[in-house]
């Protein structure tokens, strides 16, 4: 058996399994594959509910449902996810702009290298679209840094 062609068949199928699951997860946002809206305002009205279940939809997969970096997808990633749950630590406080901007990912960081994370302000954007899709995607965003917020660990966690 040509070992070559087997290591490219397997890099090959988890490729197309990353991007199958990728495309389950990358709905509308606050839609479900079904069309029931999960995280609608009229449906829930806790916003940091909405962020979990917005972060449960795009976000587990690699960072894990705990947000602890790792998710199913985690160990098939060149960079391995973050671990959500220390920013606190590691930055001295909670950096909510940065957060932010890293979930946008629109604004492009000189110097931080290749972007493996979903740029999901342009995904959200083209399956959105509309003309307030800025501001739902602006609240969308702010409700999963507002719910990272609350998994915050301290010096011991």
């Amino acid at each position: 058996m040509n070992m070559r062609k087997t290591h490219t068949g397997i890099a090959g199928l988890i490729v197309v399994l990353l991007a199958a699951t990728l495309a389950v997860g990358c709905g509308k946002p606050g839609e479900e594959a079904g069309g029931s809206s999960v995280v609608a305002e009229t449906a829930v009205a806790d916003p940091i509910a909405r962020g979990k279940a917005s972060f449960e939809k795009y976000c587990a997969n690699c960072h894990g449902t705990e947000a602890r970096g790792d998710g199913p997808l985690a160990e098939l990633l060149k960079v391995p996810p973050a671990d959500l749950t220390r920013l606190k630590i590691k930055y001295g406080s909670y950096p909510v702009d940065l957060v932010y901007q890293t979930i946008d990912g629109r604004e492009a960081k000189l110097g931080h290298g290749t972007r493996e994370m979903p740029v999901w302000g342009n995904v959200w954007t083209d399956q959105d679209g509309g003309p307030d899709a800025e501001t739902r995607i602006a609240r969308q965003i702010n409700e999963i840094v507002e719910y990272l917020r609350t998994l915050q660990v301290s010096d011991g966690g």
